[in-house]
């Protein structure tokens, strides 16, 4: 199952830039057999990320598969987790709302959204800094076939019901979309001090029906509890995507 928690806090003290000390919040809340065990996995099974709005700051957190839920987002759902302390806010921060947004299965999305698309508009919005890392170098555009292959991984990893074969849906999705718009601008994030170069903003892309289109659809629905490239569980990568 895949799952994903929102957490309010009535202070706006916590931002995107937030995202690093809130993974460290997570790993506080595991035991330590589960923390061993994340620390040891390539592709981590969550992905989480924290925005400023006008009437305070909300945390959200994307689980998965089971395991992570249970023993990281049924802790946090617990009476016991009312505030967090963060090392640059001197006082604990109060949570004054928390509940689970999403619960659905992999057949959910796929059910969904694979089949009988009709031709029309995507929007792919990057919420918080996102950048890839390919051929040891950092890509701070939203190139598709980034975009297709770090959401494909994770879906490979965790879903246990299909495979996704990314080179050839990048190959087809050249064909099946064309880009009719782009506003993003680049923005930096920090982790452990260094200055990472990501951007945001927002792609806008014209859909052909087809398989492809089917396809892309159904990974970036996914993509939305999974982030997109570099450091999504300390914050990065965040989207919000839309077929009209």
């Amino acid at each position: 199952m895949i799952r994903s928690i929102e957490i309010r806090f009535s202070e706006n003290c916590i931002d995107y830039l937030t995202g690093p000390k809130l993974h460290g919040v997570l790993f506080k809340v595991m035991d330590k057999s589960y923390a061993d065990y994340v620390h040891r996995c390539n592709l981590k099974p969550f992905s989480q990320y924290a925005l400023k709005r006008k009437e305070g700051s909300v945390w959200r957190i994307n689980f998965l598969d089971d395991a992570s839920f249970e023993n990281i987002g049924l802790p946090i759902l617990s009476d016991d987790f009312k505030s967090i302390r963060l090392g640059h806010i001197d006082h604990d921060v109060a949570i004054c709302d928390k509940r689970i947004t999403d619960e659905l299965s992999y057949d959910d999305i796929i059910d969904s959204q694979f089949g009988g698309f009709a031709e029309g508009k995507l929007h792919i919005g990057f919420v918080t800094p996102a950048a890839f890392r390919t051929k040891n170098r950092y890509e701070i555009m939203p190139v598709l076939r980034l975009i297709i292959q770090s959401i494909a991984i994770k879906w490979n990893q965790f879903s246990n019901i299909s495979h996704i074969y990314y080179d050839e849906l990048s190959e087809g999705a050249e064909y099946a979309v064309n880009m009719t718009d782009i506003d993003i601008k680049s923005k930096k994030f920090y982790v452990d001090g260094k200055k990472l170069s990501g951007f945001v903003g927002s792609v806008d892309y014209s859909m052909r029906s087809s398989q492809e289109a089917d396809m892309l659809a159904l990974i970036l629905r996914y993509g939305e509890f999974t982030g997109v490239g570099i450091k999504t569980p300390l914050g990065m990568g965040a989207v919000k995507c839309a077929i009209m």
